[in-house]
């Protein structure tokens, strides 16, 4: 089971934060898979003065990550508050993220699937492929055979969906198969073309606990001009 922060959480640490910065953006996972976002619009009303602009990244773990990253980039860059909105409004348009499921026990156990798609998986022996939608929603984009060797069929699962001579950000997340995720890694060096950056990260825990060890999650992100 997982549990968001609490608005006193969120908003104790905007308090802080204001201390430091003259504005804050606050880019969450999506309101539609969490209360997190719910918790921080909370803090925000409560503050006295309010210089917090709460975003949803429509994204999860990874693919929020390169988000974050670019907004990080722009903040850099010298941009304005304004400007970094946007930029993270378009970043989030073109990138996407996918989550291979090596066992949906865990799905199960936490409530995000039901049993009878664990027993119809396990039968037919597939993984299941996991992205965002538009609206921040989670949906099966696709499905690879077998539990072994994930890295490499979502290698293959990229090169399908994906125009491998186009610059790329890649972000890999691994739960606790570091070998799985340098082979995702490799395959997507020697696939990917034309890579601006590729990084390979531990899934954190809010994430982990829904898949379960030995899945692998994308994030892959068109080039953003700043």
């Amino acid at each position: 089971k997982t549990s968001q922060p609490t608005p006193g959480d969120f908003r104790r640490q905007y308090q802080f934060l204001n201390t430091h910065y003259e504005s804050i953006i606050s880019v969450h996972i999506p309101n539609s898979v969490s209360g997190t976002m719910q918790s921080a619009q909370t803090a925000v009303k409560r503050l006295s003065s309010s210089n917090v602009t709460v975003m949803d990244s429509l994204n999860i773990s990874v693919g929020q990550g390169l988000i974050v990253t670019h907004a990080a980039r722009m903040v850099k860059a010298g941009k304005t508050h304004d400007e970094i909105i946007e930029g993270v409004n378009h970043a989030r348009d073109i990138t996407k993220v996918y989550c291979c499921v090596k066992d949906l026990s865990y799905s199960v156990r936490g409530g995000r699937v039901p049993n009878s798609l664990k027993v119809i998986a396990d039968l037919l022996h597939i993984r299941p492929i996991l992205t965002t939608t538009k609206n921040g929603n989670l949906e099966k984009a696709g499905a690879v055979l077998g539990k072994n060797n994930l890295g490499e069929k979502m290698v293959k699962y990229m090169n399908k969906n994906h125009d491998n001579t186009k610059p790329y950000r890649i972000s890999v997340g691994h739960c606790n198969c570091p070998e799985e995720g340098e082979a995702l890694i490799d395959g997507l060096k020697n696939t990917f073309t034309n890579l601006i950056s590729i990084e390979l990260l531990e899934v954190g825990g809010a994430l982990g606990v829904h898949t379960g060890p030995g899945s692998l999650v994308v994030g892959i992100q068109d080039e953003i001009l700043i």
